[in-house]
């Protein structure tokens, strides 16, 4: 009722809290280390499997 007085979520406030203490906690050296190997996991394009159709009855 009072979240939705301030035009907020349950999630949206859990989202801003678990930022701030992701922040807090883990330190700067590592918060860059993961931001630069999530760029370098994103940017590379995984191979998919094609697979052919399977004409069985």
């Amino acid at each position: 009722m009072y979240l939705s007085e301030k035009n907020s979520s349950l999630d949206e406030e859990i989202s801003k809290y678990a930022e701030q203490l992701y922040g807090k906690v883990v330190p700067q050296n590592v918060r860059d280390y993961i931001d630069m190997t999530a760029k370098q996991q994103s940017a590379a394009k995984p191979k998919t499997a094609h697979t052919k159709p399977n004409n069985l009855p």
